[in-house]
């Protein structure tokens, strides 16, 4: 059974979230994927969901490049894991970890 987790509304200029209520699954370039956990931008929390240290990453509204993000947190492109890197509505910047179905 599929479960909703609640997702914090992003920045106001940020197309991720305009809806408050809980999102389910995210339509991502040829694949469906789930949210999973939503994080503060902290190394050590992103870097224990990966244990095989791979993702793809995109950046919206973010302070860092994606490139800058791969090389802090030396994780490889590719895999079933994605991190979408943003901006809350009270200026945090947080990290949504999600899996590919």
């Amino acid at each position: 059974m599929r479960t909703a987790i609640e997702v914090p509304t992003s920045a106001p200029n940020i197309v991720i979230n305009a809806d408050p209520t809980p999102i389910r699954f995210w339509p991502a370039k040829d694949a469906e994927i789930k949210i999973v956990a939503v994080l503060p931008y902290d190394k050590k929390q992103i870097l224990k969901l990966l244990p095989n240290k791979k993702a793809n990453i995109t950046i919206r509204n973010f302070h860092k490049t994606v490139a800058q993000i791969r090389k802090e947190l030396k994780i490889k492109d590719g895999g079933d894991s994605f991190l979408f890197f943003t901006t809350n509505i009270h200026n945090k910047f947080i990290c949504m970890y999600c899996k590919k179905l």
